[in-house]
């Protein structure tokens, strides 16, 4: 296959590109480098600076450090979903330099940023929901999230196991795929995936080095290693099936698109701003609690249309994006609560492990 391109133009960008543009100027307000999104940062590192030290050097109970190690969880997750989110985008300041370090959280919290937005920025938002490229839809033995995967027998069953391996997301994240990644861009082919720095591979050990060092070896001076071990567990647990389903819901489910590109010349027959649209889901828009702790990612339309906006802006500017989808067309995808995406997504899990209506490509 060729390299996939978007064919169609209908404008449809153009103008909704215009519509923002005078949202913000009639108003006089930035798209990113907010005083509201400094201290939102502010108040969720103070969540979890106090989350872990009452966790570390004041629990004396595991009764007591349990609530606190689900609190921690919470609170690396709001990291992730508010500020490595919008750092990696370049959506949190209009410096180079702080975005950087928004990003970098990711770093310091186990993971790593450089193979992160290659994965994520690039391909999922490029290419969302087309099969062999996006590689937010697992195309894996375990999993089959678009009708162009094989499907198994043991997906028969995937709307029930899911979710428990949605747990593993962080730990095979950083004990696996981001090793992994790194020896194949530093000894595997040239032409595979860019090469990282040295200075890139340097923070990626050092980095790794201090998340085992805070994560393991401090709380082992004052705990017992087995319950400290127990808790990372139940941290990694609460922490990937957080992440996996939010991101999953935007996505993987059964009222939105998953084209399939021309087998000859790669081309899909839409615009590429509307291929965003109708492969992505909204959920809880009017709550205001899990808009401001998912980091706007209930408003994944948004922000796969506009990127790099900072996420506190995506509420009004989904009237905008609305307005403009009816004018064009446009199918615009929204679950009214987060229970109904996820009995959606659950329900698209259910629909890909049956062999109807889509055909049995693998039987093993």
């Amino acid at each position: 296959m060729e390299k996939i391109t978007f064919q169609m133009h209908r404008g449809f960008h153009e103008v909704l590109k215009a519509r923002v543009n005078e949202y913000f100027a009639t108003r006089a307000i930035r798209p990113r480098d907010n005083w509201q999104m400094y201290l939102k940062t502010a108040l969720i590192a103070t969540w979890v600076l106090m989350s872990y030290i009452s966790l570390v050097f004041l629990a004396s109970s595991w009764y007591v450090a349990l609530p606190l190690v689900l609190s921690f969880a919470f609170a690396i997750c709001a990291v992730g979903f508010n500020i490595q989110h919008d750092g990696a985008h370049q959506a949190f300041s209009n410096s180079k330099n702080v975005n950087w370090l928004m990003a970098f959280t990711m770093d310091l919290i186990g993971g790593s940023h450089v193979f992160w937005r290659r994965k994520h920025n690039i391909l999922h938002h490029t290419y969302t929901n087309i099969n062999g490229v996006d590689e937010d839809i697992f195309d894996g033995s375990m999993f089959r999230l678009s009708p162009d995967q094989s499907r198994k027998k043991i997906h028969r069953f995937q709307h029930f196991y899911t979710y428990a391996l949605y747990a593993f997301l962080t730990l095979k994240w950083m004990f696996y795929d981001d090793w992994k990644s790194l020896f194949r861009v530093r000894f595997g082919k040239a032409d595979e995936q860019p090469r990282i720095s040295n200075r890139d591979v340097i923070l990626f050990v050092a980095t790794k080095a201090f998340h085992a060092s805070y994560s393991l070896i401090i709380p082992a001076l004052f705990h017992p290693i087995w319950l400290v071990i127990l808790f990372n567990l139940l941290f990694h647990f609460v922490l990937g099936f957080m992440l996996a389903v939010v991101f999953q819901m935007a996505h993987a489910v059964g009222d939105v698109a998953f084209p399939t590109p021309d087998k000859t010349t790669g081309d899909i027959d839409n615009e590429w701003a509307i291929h965003q649209v109708e492969t992505t889901a909204n959920f809880a828009m009017n709550n205001p609690i899990i808009g401001w702790y998912a980091g706007g990612l209930n408003f994944q339309i948004e922000h796969h249309l506009f990127p790099r906006i900072c996420h506190i802006h995506y509420r009004p500017l989904s009237a905008i994006v609305q307005k403009t989808c009816a004018e064009f067309g446009v199918h615009y995808q929204s679950y009214s609560t987060f229970l109904k995406g996820f009995v959606a997504h659950f329900r698209w899990l259910r629909t890909m492990g049956k062999a109807y209506p889509f055909p049995e490509t693998a039987t093993s």
